[in-house]
């Protein structure tokens, strides 16, 4: 009985240096991540200003659709409309032959 609480206690001790370590090792973890956040946005902050002066302007958005973007436009609502009656077709023969076909 004696050994059995010894070796209960020794494994319970076992336990809470796994568990101390454990801790130990993920507070290492968040204080070394702390520190990197820390020093790039330190490094991000006193990066020179000047270089985003230099930077060429952004270009300008389009007040009107291109040429080819309306071409696109006109070749996609094609294929939809294409599509819209290949589909009305197949629903027809699926309820023909769902509903009324007693033999398919």
């Amino acid at each position: 009985s004696q050994s059995q609480s010894q070796s209960q206690s020794q494994s319970s001790t076992s336990l809470n240096m796994s568990n101390d370590s454990r801790r130990e090792a993920i507070s290492k973890l968040f204080t070394n991540t702390a520190v990197a956040t820390t020093a790039a946005a330190v490094s991000f902050l006193s990066a020179p200003q000047s270089a985003s002066a230099r930077r060429e302007p952004l270009p300008e958005y389009l007040t009107e659709p291109t040429d080819e973007f309306k071409e696109s436009e006109r070749q996609r609502d094609e294929f939809r409309r294409q599509q819209l009656i290949v589909k009305r077709k197949f629903n027809t023969i699926l309820d023909r032959l769902t509903f009324e076909s007693q033999t398919e």
